[in-house]
């Protein structure tokens, strides 16, 4: 777009300014992977290639290179279920640092398709969640995902469907 409409650039400064500081991160991104090609051993490969991701965090590189090596899923979802809300909890994976944890939730089947992209209900740092948003008679199903430098588990865990009955006052 640059080349083919260079007046673009001069007649909106402030999409100039955004445009050069994303230049300037991808560059900079750019630098850490050409030092990951050349490091030595692959944890210092991949400390690059988190590096470039954390300058841009959609530097196609960086990312493929990230996705090459998903963090491990979470596992054994157990649930309770109070009066107003369901509690959640999983075990982490073995290697849990830097590990987020999205949480998906469907209504009357699993969560599927999910991706990158897929938005979750909560992404948290903990192994546990307490949904306050359940409908009383609504059958829920929950995916838990883990997610390291923008990258999903592969595998996730899965609880449900789990429902939450209360009275009839009216």
């Amino acid at each position: 777009l640059i080349e083919q409409y260079p007046e673009i650039l001069k007649e909106d400064p402030e999409l100039k300014h955004r445009y050069e500081d994303a230049r300037r991160h991808f560059d900079a991104a750019e630098m850490y992977c050409q030092k990951a090609a050349v490091a030595e051993t692959r944890d210092q490969r991949m400390a690059q290639y988190v590096s470039a991701v954390e300058m841009c965090s959609d530097h196609p590189t960086a990312r493929n290179k990230l996705r090459e090596q998903p963090p491990q899923g979470p596992a054994d979802p157990i649930g309770r279920i109070g009066e107003k809300n369901f509690l959640l909890k999983f075990e982490p994976p073995a290697d849990s640092a830097n590990v987020t944890y999205c949480i998906y939730r469907e209504r009357n089947s699993l969560p599927s398709n999910i991706t990158e992209d897929t938005r979750p209900i909560a992404e948290i740092p903990s192994t546990s969640f307490n949904d306050r948003t359940v409908e009383p008679g609504v059958e829920y199903y929950y995916s838990v995902y883990s997610k390291r430098w923008g990258v999903l588990s592969r595998e996730g865990a899965h609880i449900g469907p789990i429902m939450i009955l209360s009275e009839v006052e009216n």
